[in-house]
């Protein structure tokens, strides 16, 4: 069954703190809290916690192919909910984006 999911961000990152198949999961504004936004680091993009590792860092690793695992264990002070943060800010910068088709004219 195929799963779609509204700009309005899934249900299981809605409540505060709460349990979702055994586990605790972080509401959307705290973690969103995780992405800031500095001047001086990679000229203002978003980076996780005020650290030099930006979001599209995180989400180009992960399509990559590289599992939460490979990454937590490369960069020892990154949390799951960074990663988890990271994907819910990617999601929110491209779920209003749409694709028109440019359409040229030809000189027949």
């Amino acid at each position: 069954m195929e799963r779609a999911f509204s700009c309005d961000t899934h249900n299981m990152i809605r409540q505060p703190l709460a349990k979702v198949k055994g586990k605790i999961v972080m509401d959307e504004k705290k973690l969103l809290g995780r992405i800031t936004v500095n001047p001086d680091i990679f000229g203002g993009k978003p980076i996780i916690r005020g650290r030099r590792l930006a979001v599209e860092h995180i989400v180009g690793m992960l399509a990559a192919g590289d599992t939460l695992e490979t990454i937590l264990e490369g960069y020892p002070w990154l949390e799951r909910e960074d990663i988890q943060a990271s994907l819910l800010y990617a999601h929110k910068m491209i779920c209003h984006e749409r694709i028109e088709p440019f359409l040229m004219e030809t000189g027949s």
